[in-house]
């Protein structure tokens, strides 16, 4: 047997390492270790704690981890140095675990990185299962400098949603595996690179077969525990919905076997608490009338300078971009009313007379909301949480874990490796007891002198997560805590008090284009002063006036100027 020890930058033998002690605890959801003893404690003075520690028996790898403590210890006739090395899942327990979840800024969304999670939730906001939520686990502690690699992964239980604050990454690990308490964990090292994590079912597990009268064991204890079975589980989930001032609650219940009664002795009855839907109302009240670019009082009422005119008349009208039959005068319409809106030119040639007798032509335009909405109040109902979806098959996936009759117990092998055992399950032939021969208990930690190569096995429920009393099962789902706004993970928006309204309010936009006067009358003070009346109805189609230059006499001289008059037209003799 060649065994080499690398610690720190050296690479040593057990016999130039001066080694006289080494032990190997392997434990599934807990640290492995192993410990050494120097012989000579000088040996050991240039190891420091942190430094990485593998051990390689006959060319394979065997264990891999840092140096976690170097104590020394004396007595009245020697000094020695001790060694303790943990493996990687002292990594796991080192790194809190954080999920990505996006911030928004008020214009643009960004990823931030949270130690507030919500387990059983990918980063898009979707539910997965035990397997995918803790890939993500791993993932994240390698990203962040984990010596691990991830191995097989054979649990496809689902969970529920579960939000948790500030968890080291092995207690995420434990708290997902609450919800598949038949599996086990363990490392392989024998790999190259980092050493390889695996969590698989019991039910996965190869079996391995030790017999009584091999002359390989030499102590066994094995105790049935049919205090652990259940005979059925209920899960009840409960939610509480909201929608303005009205609150009720829903309850559903998934058991297993489907006729199985609740209320039976050692029935697992769990109530889950599932985020409800909450929603809230808004009520759009709406005023609409008829667009009507003929009438006199609809324009009176849209241009302002027509309002206490009564002398207009529409010469003609038009609209520029819809045929929708109405207006909104009042209220906004959103996109969830199914009422079309579009935004529309309505125009007018009028023809009106002024205070002064003017009478003028002018282009008027209004631009409006069209519709085909009606008036009245119309109510939307907005979804500010939606209801957290139940899980299928939680309770047949609780009872297949819970409900087989689980053996616990432990057995010294001489002769055994550690790694022969981890990730397996044991029967043991005996002949007194035949029962042993089939009961596939998963191993869940080994103890090996490497020295004196004895193992103690230990099998049955994995200690990290299952109860010594069928009482404590009952607690599984006690220390969860339903997410209020695990919506807001992937989306960046949680619950507020303002709410966004799309859809239109009323535009309406009133305009006058040039007046064209058919009479213009410009008067000053009526008491001091006259008027001047310039009326185009006094001429004929074909007369103009304009300003135009003629000759006169002034002062006995000829002159020039320039007058407001129609062309000169000859007159016959006669006229």
């Amino acid at each position: 047997m060649a065994i080499i020890f690398k610690m720190g930058a050296q690479s040593k033998s057990a016999e130039e390492w001066k080694i006289f002690k080494c032990k190997m605890n392997r434990r599934s959801g807990a640290c492995d270790e192993m410990q050494i003893g120097f012989a000579a404690p000088d040996t050991a003075d240039s190891l420091n704690v942190g430094d990485a520690f593998e051990m390689i028996e006959d060319g394979t790898r065997r264990f891999a981890g840092t140096i976690a403590k170097l104590p020394r210890k004396y007595s009245g006739k020697y000094e020695r140095a001790e060694l303790v090395a943990k493996n990687p899942w002292s990594d796991l327990e080192s790194i809190v675990f954080q999920q990505d979840w996006m911030k928004s800024d008020g214009v643009e969304l960004s990823t931030i990185k949270r130690s507030k999670v919500v387990l059983g939730q990918s980063a898009d906001g979707q539910k997965i299962g035990v397997g995918g939520q803790l890939r993500e686990i791993l993932e994240y502690a390698i990203l962040c400098g984990a010596n691990i690699s991830i191995g097989e992964i054979s649990l496809d239980a689902p969970m529920l949603l579960d939000e948790a604050k500030d968890l080291s990454c092995s207690e995420a690990i434990a708290r997902v595996l609450k919800w598949a308490p038949d599996n086990i964990i363990y490392f392989d090292y024998s790999a190259q690179g980092a050493p390889s994590i695996n969590i698989k079912r019991r039910g996965a597990l190869a079996a391995k077969t030790l017999a009584t009268n091999s002359g390989q064991i030499r102590d066994v204890s094995i105790t049935p525990r049919e205090d652990l079975r259940i005979s059925g589980v209920s899960v009840k989930y409960e939610t509480e919905n909201t929608a303005e001032d009205n609150t009720w609650l829903d309850v559903v219940e998934d058991k297993y076997p489907v006729d199985f009664n609740s209320t039976s002795k050692n029935a697992l009855v769990m109530s889950v608490e599932l985020a409800g839907s909450k929603a809230f109302c808004q009520s759009h009240k709406i005023v609409c009338e008829t667009i009507q670019p003929n009438s006199v009082s609809w324009w009176r009422k849209r241009v302002p300078v027509l309002k206490e005119n009564e002398g207009f008349s529409i010469v003609s009208s038009g609209r520029d971009d819809s045929s929708l039959p109405r207006e909104l005068v009042s209220g906004s319409i959103s996109s969830r009313m199914n009422f079309k809106t579009e935004t529309d030119r309505v125009y007018a040639t009028i023809r009106y007379i002024d205070e002064n007798g003017s009478i003028s032509t002018r282009e008027i335009a209004v631009r409006l909301v069209a519709t085909n909405a009606s008036t009245g109040t119309y109510d939307i109902w907005t979804a500010s949480q939606y209801a957290e979806p139940i899980p299928q098959g939680l309770a047949k996936a609780i009872y297949d874990a819970a409900n087989q009759l689980l053996f616990d117990g432990q057995i010294k092998v001489e002769g055994g490796k550690s790694e022969d055992f981890m990730g397996f399950s044991v029967n043991v032939q005996s002949e007194e007891n035949p029962d042993w021969a089939s009961m596939n208990s998963a191993v869940v930690s080994c103890e090996e002198d490497v020295f004196k190569s004895m193992l103690k096995i230990k099998f049955g429920p994995p200690k990290h997560l299952y109860p010594d009393n069928i009482a404590e099962l009952f607690r599984i789902s006690r220390p969860r805590k339903v997410p209020q706004d695990a919506g807001s993970r992937s989306s960046g928006k949680v619950g507020s008090s303002r709410v966004q309204l799309d859809g239109l309010a009323p535009d309406t936009n009133g305009a006058q284009g040039d007046s064209k006067y058919s009479r213009m009358v410009i008067e000053g003070d009526i008491e001091t002063h006259g008027s001047i009346d310039l009326n185009s109805d006094s001429l004929s189609t074909e007369e103009k006036i304009a300003i135009r230059e003629i000759l006169l006499c002034k002062d006995g001289k000829l002159a020039k100027a320039k007058v407001l008059m129609t062309d000169p037209v000859f007159l016959e003799d006669g006229q």
